[in-house]
Formats: C-alpha cells, structure tokens, sequence
C-alpha cells in the first residue's frame, strides 16, 4: 500500500520550477492558458524596469490539465516600450512560435501610465479573458534597445509607447510541461486499491 501511494505521489507532482527574469519597460505579467484563452494569472511583477532582474523570481509554475500556453502581458508606462529576458534560461527572443497580441491596455481597468512606469499596476485576470476574443495575434520582429541593452539582453521585443501588449508561447518552448489531465492518477489508485484487495483475499 504505501508503495501504491509512493507512486501517486510522484504521478500527482506536477509543479516545476520556474526562474523568470523578464525586464519590460515598465511593467509585466504571467498568465497561462490554451492558445486560445487565458485560465490563470500566475505571477504579477511589482517592481520597476531597472529593479526586474534584481528580483527574478523562482517558483513552481505547474500547469493544470489542458493549459499549454503562457502568456506575458507586458506594460508600457510611456517612452521607449519593450520586454526581454528569459524563463527557465530560454531568451524569447530565441522562441520560434512566439506571438504579440495588438494592444490591450484599452481592456485593463484603471491602467495609468503612472503606475505601470512605477511597476505597481495589478492587472485584472477577467480583464484579460474578456480581451482575449477581440485581439489580433502576430509573429513579433525581435529588436534592441537601451533598457534591453541595460538589462543585458542582446533582443527584445519593442512595442507601441504607453501601450500592453500580450506575448504568447508554448510552454515546452521553455521547458515547462504541459498540464496533464488528473483522472488518470484516480485510475491508478483504483487499480492500486484493486490490487491490496485481491491480496488480502488472496491470504485470507
């Protein structure tokens, strides 16, 4: 028995660990979903561009059943507007099937270049499923830049001044996998307990 839930454990344990060290002038989030919707907001950056990298953050980024997509919306709290950097050690500039949305910032309640310059502007996660049916979605052209350049990136991606745009990729693009469907754990552990029970009767 305790080996039978040894291996539920182990099938159950989704979460990986993801290092995010994104830099958008001015301000970011993490979402994940399909390709064709956002299911969570998973990670809010709340500091300003030149902190961004100071504080890259490392947490379990597990995907749930269905979701493999995630999605950056990057801020611009006006001036030159970019976003760079990487997830798991993969630059996005690198990214073969990355896609910029048009913007969004028109579908973000309360955004103000103000605060997103501050990097403390939270984006609203019903927000963004609303926007998600009206945008337009295409292959970005990498660029350079200096908050790119000051960040220690060779690439970013630019977009228009005081705009929010939503980047999406493949999870697996940078080696996060994809979410995986739990019944399959439940039918395990019916097996599991099928098997206990027919050893007891066995030695019964």
């Amino acid at each position: 028995m305790k080996r039978i839930l040894a291996l539920l454990l182990c099938v159950g344990a989704s979460a990986h660990a993801a290092l995010i060290q994104i830099v958008t002038d001015n301000d970011f989030a993490l979402l994940t979903g399909t390709t064709t919707s956002i299911t969570r907001l998973v990670y809010q950056s709340d500091f300003e561009w030149p902190d961004q990298i100071a504080n890259a953050a490392s947490f379990d980024l597990s995907l749930e059943a269905g979701e493999n997509t995630i999605y950056i919306l990057a801020m611009g709290g006006g001036g030159e507007e970019n976003v760079s950097g990487r997830i798991n050690g993969v630059d996005i500039s690198t990214l073969s099937n990355i896609q910029m949305s048009t913007p969004v910032q028109g579908y973000l309640s309360g955004y103000n270049l103000f605060d997103v310059a501050a990097g403390t502007y939270s984006a609203s996660l019903v927000d963004l499923q609303n926007a998600i049916p009206d945008l337009t979605w295409y292959t970005p052209t990498p660029g350079s830049g200096g908050v790119i350049s000051a960040s220690g990136f060779e690439l970013g991606y630019p977009f228009a001044d005081g705009s929010a745009v939503l980047l999406r990729f493949g999870a697996s693009e940078v080696g996060v996998p994809v979410g995986v469907p739990e019944p399959s754990a439940f039918s395990l552990l019916a097996v599991g307990l099928g098997m206990v029970l027919h050893r007891r009767r066995r030695t019964v």
